[in-house]
């Protein structure tokens, strides 16, 4: 997977292009979601990347909480 050196501005964020290297076979029926859905495999793409980008935020987020409240409970620091 590699990012192309296209830009697009939108409002609020700036978008990039990406080039995929995937399956025929994948490409073919995401065509067909996509059509279901009403959108691109751009568009799907993009949606799924958003999603497991916020989904890591937030893991990262609740275990730097979790870390918190253990050296609370144990009196312990730990060095990265």
């Amino acid at each position: 997977m590699w990012s192309t050196i296209g830009i697009v501005e939108a409002p609020g964020m700036a978008k990039t292009n990406l080039t995929l290297q995937v399956d025929e076979d994948v490409i073919r029926h995401a065509r067909i979601v996509a059509a279901k859905r009403g959108t691109s495999v751009s568009a799907l793409v993009a949606r799924e990347l958003d999603g497991l980008v916020e989904q890591e935020a937030r893991y990262e987020e609740a275990r730097g909480r979790a870390e918190e409240l253990m050296r609370g409970c144990f009196g312990t620091t730990r060095s990265s």
